[in-house]
């Protein structure tokens, strides 16, 4: 790279400013303040303009020839970005923000440019900050537009530069603040959209005016696509669920498209045909978080510390950058620009970066500061989801931030919040967190223990939907075999970061929960069923047929008095609500009593009054809720059935007496009568309404898992080593299948 002199006259320089689209609409005067300061550079063909990673120190404008901008990734292979022509700025973005150079340039061909100094634009935004605003917006458009072009190439499979700039010449700029509608359902589709920044809710409303979320749009994507196609009008509502912006075709500009390239209808088609595809197969729903606020509701705990552990979990899932108002300012090397206002010039500098930064960064995680600072705002306005982080044994009053920020953003798009209590010691958890769960909109809360890495790790799959969740199903005895399933999952280091159950897989799910630890739920099982048999206490017929003090009993030796908001991993269990004859989900209160509704197998134990509610075992329903553990835990999802292949067995053409039966089982020299026991027919007539689900349960999990158990009865409760050792050898022979299955979770 070499310095020229004098090739170019003060006029030559005027007039070459005035062309470019950068500094076209600049008076002379400020032109004149420009060009006394330029540097004219000369590149040979294969020079180096400069480095990705170098520090950035100027702009530059082609005057003639051409040159490559590439970026080199993780992986080390080369990607390129574009070709810089005459009368096109590069590094104009790091002139903005002040950073590092993201991306490498070399000259393609013998190439004349001009050198802007960073100082330069220094005094331009000092003299002149009308114009510094202007020329700032003019760069953040294109940095926009570039993200057009990549995500063009990506949508379209097109690489060829100028058929690229020609479809990208098309598109209308959409912008939309959060909550605006982008269209009705039942509007016409008259054009399309693709998102460049922020996210989209695709929003359904129902009979009586429900409204439900069925899907988002991501950066990248397009949404309106099908209407066009078919004509038709819009078969749900779009809604900005962030600061967003769009282009939009029109269909008179769609069809322009398709007869230059016929290509773009056919590529399309195929992406609408892939769509439907996997609405139809794909059982792992894809979460595209984005942004993610943190913030900090006491105070008496270092943010960043926590933030940081948190980040260390997460980036060997995702490129993960944290940031905080002090990141921000280092980072762009100017002091106090992370707490400007909307209104302030420089807004439009940290914005433009962060935009940038969601182009390089798969996840960003924002600290807010402790007050409602201009900073704090900003961050929860480009958040996707937020964390609500406190401190076990403060006050639950809800914080400043809260009352004075996240009140005022309502709408159809208001921010997913999760609650994250930390605890100072691995102690059993005392200070309960329902006090702080009824004061807060909360969807989801995560008991993190400070010197517990699974925790941290926990919380990370729960943000990227990687959780894995273990749904155990209902069977009797047969339930035991979760156990031995849970052993198995253990030993191979597979995690267990939600569970839930409906009756004996209510009872198992529950105890760990509670638990954490195999051998100590294993124990507490054989002590308990064998001390406090709950299916011998028979009582007078009226409403059940078994006593449920003796079975309330032994559920309090086993969980204790917890709530379910206290466990140490999040978990539920499903029962049958006879009262509205739906299913009901139990994810807050005592567990035993949870579970106690779960497992309360109509005719033989009594209903669980709760609530003004009437509760009987969920087995009637659904006894293998993996549809629920999938919509909770936004992540994988393992179940195991207990129930048995084969049904009732009956070896005689009619029913024989109880008598005969009675005598075939005492005398020797009668031939056994196989049939049905009471509690068998109650059990399989209370849960074949259930049967129906039960492919849907399968299609749910991600993992299916089925113990072979079919030789132990409904009561064997005497086989506990037996059954869980069935339970645990199965899984053991699907260990790489299952492995295989969870990869991207593990």
């Amino acid at each position: 790279m070499r310095l020229i002199n004098n090739q170019y006259t003060e006029n030559d320089l005027l007039a070459f400013l005035k062309s470019t689209y950068l500094f076209n609409s600049l008076n002379e005067e400020i032109l004149k303040a420009i060009s006394s300061e330029l540097e004219h550079l000369f590149l040979d063909k294969g020079d180096v303009l400069f480095m990705q990673g170098d520090q950035a120190d100027a702009m530059y404008i082609v005057i003639k020839g051409c040159m490559e901008v590439s970026i080199i990734k993780q992986n080390y292979e080369g990607t390129i970005l574009a070709h810089i022509k005459t009368g096109m700025p590069v590094g104009e973005m790091q002139i903005l923000v002040g950073e590092r150079r993201s991306a490498t340039v070399i000259a393609i061909e013998d190439t004349d440019l001009i050198k802007i100094p960073k100082a330069t634009f220094g005094k331009i935004a000092d003299k002149y900050p009308e114009v510094f605003d202007h020329i700032a917006q003019i760069i953040r458009e294109r940095l926009r537009y570039n993200q057009l072009s990549i995500f063009l190439s990506n949508f379209l499979n097109i690489t060829e530069e100028d058929t690229l700039k020609d479809i990208a010449a098309q598109a209308e700029w959409v912008h939309l603040n959060r909550n605006d509608v982008l269209f009705q359902q039942g509007d016409q589709g008259d054009s399309f959209y693709i998102l460049i920044s922020g996210r989209l809710l695709s929003i359904v409303e129902e009979e009586n005016n429900v409204k439900r979320t069925i899907g988002e749009v991501m950066p990248g994507e397009c949404v309106g696509e099908m209407a066009v196609l078919t004509e038709d009008v819009r078969s749900a509502s779009v809604h900005a669920a962030r600061d967003s912006y769009l282009v939009k075709y029109s269909k008179k500009n769609f069809h322009k498209l398709i007869e230059r390239y016929p290509q773009v209808l056919m590529r399309i088609s195929n992406i609408v045909i892939d769509r439907l595809r996997k609405m139809s197969r794909s059982k792992q729903p894809i979460y595209t978080t984005k942004n993610i606020a943190i913030v900090s509701i006491t105070t008496d705990f270092n943010l960043s510390d926590f933030t940081e552990r948190l980040v260390s979990a997460i980036s060997s899932r995702k490129s993960t950058l944290y940031l905080n108002s002090r990141k921000v300012e280092s980072l762009l090397g100017i002091k106090q620009i992370s707490r400007v206002s909307e209104d302030d010039p420089d807004d439009i500098r940290i914005e433009a970066w962060l935009d940038e930064q969601e182009t390089k960064y798969e996840l960003i995680l924002y600290d807010t500061d402790m007050i409602p600072s201009f900073w704090t705002k900003r961050c929860l306005n480009r958040a996707d989801e937020i964390l609500l982080v406190i401190q076990a044994g403060s006050t639950p009053e809800r914080g400043v931030i809260e009352k004075d920020v996240l009140d005022g953003m309502i709408g159809i798009a208001k921010i997913s919040q999760y609650l994250v209590m930390l605890h100072k010691s691995q102690e059993p958890i005392s200070s309960g967190i329902k006090q702080w769960l009824d004061k807060r909109p909360v969807e989801n809360h995560f008991h993190v223990r400070w010197n517990n890495n699974d925790d941290f790790h926990r919380l990370a799959r729960f943000l990227t939907g990687n959780a894995i969740g273990l749904v155990l199903g209902g069977g009797g005895a047969r339930g035991f075999s979760h156990m031995g399933v849970i052993r198995a999952l253990l030993e191979e280091g597979i995690p267990i970061d939600m569970i839930g159950g409906t009756s004996s897989g209510a009872i198992i799910s529950g105890l760990y929960a509670v638990s954490l630890n195999y051998q100590d739920m294993i124990q507490k099982v054989k002590t308990y069923f064998n001390k406090v048999n709950p299916m011998k206490g028979f009582t007078l017929p009226i409403i059940s047929l078994l006593k449920s003090k003796k079975t309330e009993e032994m559920l309090r030796l086993l969980s204790g008095n917890k709530l379910i908001e206290d466990l140490w991993i999040n978990f539920f269990c499903v029962s049958c609500d006879l009262l509205r004859a739906e299913t009901a989900v139990h994810r807050n209160g005592p567990a035993w009593k949870a579970v106690r509704a779960s497992m309360s197998l109509p005719g033989i134990f009594e209903p669980v009054v709760y609530g003004r509610n009437l509760f009987v075992d969920g087995g009637v329903i659904n006894n293998l809720p993996s549809d629920i553990m999938k919509s909770l835990c936004k992540g994988y999802v393992i179940a195991v059935s207990a129930s048995p292949e084969t049904k009732l067995k009956l070896d005689c053409e009619e029913m024989p007496s109880p008598w005969e039966v009675l005598f075939s089982k005492i005398l020797p020299y009668r031939k056994p009568i196989h049939v049905p026991s009471i509690f068998d027919i109650i059990m399989c007539s209370s849960t074949i309404g259930s049967s129906y689900h039960f492919k849907n349960a399968r299609s749910c999990a991600d993992f299916f898992l089925h113990p072979p158990t079919d030789g132990y009865g409904l009561l064997d409760f005497s086989q506990i080593d037996d059954i869980a050792e069935i339970g645990y050898r199965h899984t053991k022979a699907k260990m790489n299948e299952l492995k295989q299955s969870l990869r991207l979770a593990l």
